[in-house]
């Protein structure tokens, strides 16, 4: 250690299995702060290896980095991929390279803008923000494929290159701008999002907000230039051009959709009554998890186990990781915690830190299973519990360290301590928990001095000088200090005897009365061992015990519902009363937050398409298509067995947005058909609107969704984290479509009542 003007700079080195090291610079500042520098630490390990024998190697143990460099490549290659396939739909749909060229060219832009954007943001590429660009990735397509789909209409329908891109421009700016703003309005909730899930997903939101805005102002200005650029100048026009299948497909459907429109919201009901059934047999978490080569297994023995004791014992847990295939190397702490700067704690606890192999091994899962069952055979006495490390991480900030919690309150301690232990034993009983814990922590056994002043009274001695008389003797003094660099180190002084007495050798202890008569500490005073009591907590100045455990192979939502329904029965005293904690309270809380988020986001988006499309009864109509399309979240989670956790339910909020995107397209259209045709009926603007609106539509939603696909597969380190929300927006998109092309003018038609039938003529006439 080096210390200079009050900053401390300890360099740290620790062998370990197989001649392996942990080297660690830590610089402690005046104020207390501690800061691990990892600068420089090559050049030291360069350094050391000159002065080390030639078989001691030092290489990195854990590095973190490792596994954020990998899971932003598998980001990176689900953007690439996404893009090739989305780009290729392009191609398909307007059977044009040159539109997919000018989509192509966008997508970089659009990203190197959006980097740049970032950076004055002072934001970092990480899991999180990549994940949101792969996510905007299918709205950047939308925005392209839009303006080029309508200039590629006007194109078709005879307009020169010049008027097509100078009329299309002017056409659909208005339903862009109305559409993207929409969108924007769902995501910007999602920044006041607290705790930890403001911390994973307001960084995605911001994102996608700058990506999204981006994308709208090079749609509107870098994609007319281009198509300026690259364009034919005219389209060879068949007068007798044959519709499309699909168009003719949509056109009959929607002809009787909407004069049978009393049909579809009566249709609706029984698919919403589905729907809200098949949630409640939803998988739910808190967040998604995924394989990060690494785990902590944390452990205590019994109270008072000696520090030899603890050591033989983890010894035997080593001999079981080394015939681990799956495990290259692990770091162990006993005495120490590392989580808070290597404070020194029980001399019967610490943690392993295990890292896996590379490459082609079992799951971490399966790994820890493993480790655990032969880790309690071997060792029974050994408590353990063994955690990924992004989720121990993830509930230490969540105040959650444990899934499942169940804390008893309570005002007698021995009462607690039972309750604690049956309820543990309930826990246990419920399919999946492992790692149970009854959260009772005795302070283990204490040699107890009790005096008696009769006795103590007739050989001279006060209660208090036989005290501090045995504290002196067993303990020692300070009597003074010694002056070591910048420090004080105190000097004790104490009597030669073992560490390890018994109790006949503590009472025969010599005690000086003020007379310099010698007496056994036996003669005036009780030696006894006290076998210790249990610690508890208080919360709200109430006293409080926690049973806790952890998950293996269940969902945290089914695991809590069959731990209800098995404490349900149990009678508790008078006084006493249980309440849920852990991840599951911190899941319950920020999906309160994100229902808040919901409800605001939809607002919002109702707002906007209010003010953009001028009308109560459209954005009323869209609304409900788009409340609609998150039947299709559900059932996309379902059939995937995902969990509804926080991204998946992110997922479903970013739908709101999206949905009602594709519907301002098509109700812009409509209102722009109604104002240029003297002759037409509400329901005939509708059916052709749709039609027009159909492939640009179809585009985009198939765009969007071959763009996810390849980050829904979750393939990749790190790709689990936005597999749920992408498997969301997935099935959202593929309901979407139904929803907006025929519920959504449907239900507006419905609204219209009989007026809906009759043309704008016969209107001015009545």
């Amino acid at each position: 250690a080096e210390v200079s003007e009050g900053i401390e700079r300890k360099t740290v080195i620790a062998t370990g299995h197989g001649h392996d090291a942990v080297l660690m610079n830590i610089i402690r500042t005046p104020e207390g702060n501690t800061i691990q520098v990892a600068d420089d630490v090559r050049a030291e390990i360069a350094r050391l290896k000159a002065d080390l024998p030639s078989d001691i190697q030092l290489l990195p143990f854990y590095d973190q980095s490792q596994i954020v460099r990998e899971s932003e490549s598998s980001v990176v290659e689900a953007i690439a991929v996404g893009s090739v396939l989305a780009l290729f739909v392009v191609a398909m749909f307007l059977r044009n390279t040159r539109a997919a060229f000018v989509t192509l060219v966008m997508l970089p832009v659009t990203l190197l803008i959006t980097f740049a954007a970032l950076r004055l943001l002072h934001m970092t590429l990480n899991i999180m923000t990549l994940g949101a660009i792969a996510i905007a990735l299918g709205l950047v397509i939308d925005d392209a494929i839009v303006v080029v789909e309508h200039i590629f209409l006007l194109l078709e329908d005879g307009h020169s290159r010049a008027s097509a891109i100078r009329n299309g421009v002017k056409e659909i700016t208005p339903a862009m701008v109305g559409s993207s703003f929409a969108t924007i309005a769902t995501f910007a909730p999602l920044l006041l999002l607290p705790g930890v899930t403001g911390g994973f997903f307001a960084p995605l939101a911001l994102t996608m907000i700058a990506t999204l805005v981006v994308s709208l102002g090079l749609s509107l200005t870098l994609v007319p230039v281009m198509a300026h650029a690259i364009f034919p100048h005219a389209i060879e026009r068949a007068a007798d051009r044959p519709r499309p299948l699909l168009e003719r497909g949509y056109r009959w459907l929607a002809h009787w959709t909407l004069r049978l429109r009393i049909v579809a919201p009566v249709l609706l009901i029984p698919l919403a009554a589905g729907v809200l059934l098949l949630k409640d047999k939803l998988e739910t978490g808190f967040m998604p998890e995924f394989d990060e080569g690494a785990f902590v297994l944390d452990y205590h023995m019994p109270a008072g186990t000696s520090l030899a004791e603890t050591d033989r014992a983890m010894k035997l847990v080593e001999g079981i990781l080394g015939e681990n295939d799956a495990v290259e190397t692990w770091s162990r702490l006993t005495g120490a915690r590392s989580g808070s700067g290597l404070e020194v704690t029980a001399l019967n606890q610490g943690d392993l830190l295990v890292k896996l192999k590379s490459g082609k091994r079992d799951p971490a899962d399966d790994v820890m299973k493993d480790v655990r069952l032969k880790v309690s055979a071997a060792v029974p006495n050994l408590n353990i519990d063994l955690i990924p490390i992004l989720g121990d991480l993830i509930g230490d900030l969540a105040g959650a360290p444990s899934p499942v919690e169940v804390k008893i309150f309570g005002p007698d301690v021995n009462k607690l301590k039972d309750l604690a232990h049956d309820i543990g034993q309930k826990v246990l009983s419920v399919k999946g928990t492992v790692d149970e814990n009854d959260g009772i922590t005795d302070s283990g056994p204490e040699t107890m001095v009790e005096v008696d002043p009769v006795n103590a009274a007739i050989n001279g001695l006060g209660t208090d000088s036989v005290a501090a008389a045995a504290e002196s003797a067993l303990d020692g003094d300070v009597p003074t200090s010694v002056k070591k660099g910048d420090l004080l180190e105190p000097v004790r002084v104490r009597y030669p005897f073992k560490l390890n007495r018994t109790l006949d050798e503590l009472s025969d202890l010599p005690i000086a009365n003020p007379t310099g008569q010698i007496v056994r500490l036996g003669s005036v005073a009780n030696v006894f061992v006290d076998p210790g009591s249990p610690e508890l907590d208080r919360e709200n100045q109430r006293l409080m015990d926690s049973v806790t455990a952890r998950l293996e192979k269940v969902d945290l939502g089914t695991a809590i519902k069959n731990l209800q329904k098995a404490l349900k029965p149990m009678p508790l005293p008078p006084g006493y009363s249980i309440e849920y904690g852990g991840l599951y309270k911190s899941q319950q809380e920020s999906f309160a937050a994100l229902t808040s988020v919901l409800i605001a986001a939809a607002a919002a988006v109702f707002v906007v398409m209010v003010v953009s499309l001028r009308s109560f009864r459209i954005a009323l109509a869209l609304f409900l298509a788009a409340i609609f399309s998150l039947s299709g979240v559900v059932i996309a989670l379902w059939a995937t067995s995902t969990a509804l956790n926080n991204s998946s339910y992110t997922g479903a909020i970013m739908i709101v947005g999206i949905v009602t995107e594709n519907g301002i397209l098509l109700f812009a259209e409509y209102r722009r058909r109604m104002a240029e045709a003297t002759e037409i009926s509400p329901l005939e603007a509708l059916e052709a609107a749709g039609c027009s609106r159909l492939r640009p539509i179809l585009m985009t939603t198939v765009a969007a969704i071959v763009a996810l696909f390849p980050l829904a597969l979750g393939i990749g380190a790190g790709a689990a984290m936005q597999r749920p929300l992408a498997i969301a927006v997935i099935g959202g998109l593929a309901f979407s479509t139904l929803f907006t092309m025929l519920l959504a003018p449907a239900l507006y038609a419905l609204m219209l009542g009989p007026s809906a039938r009759l043309r704008r003529a016969e209107t001015r006439e009545s």
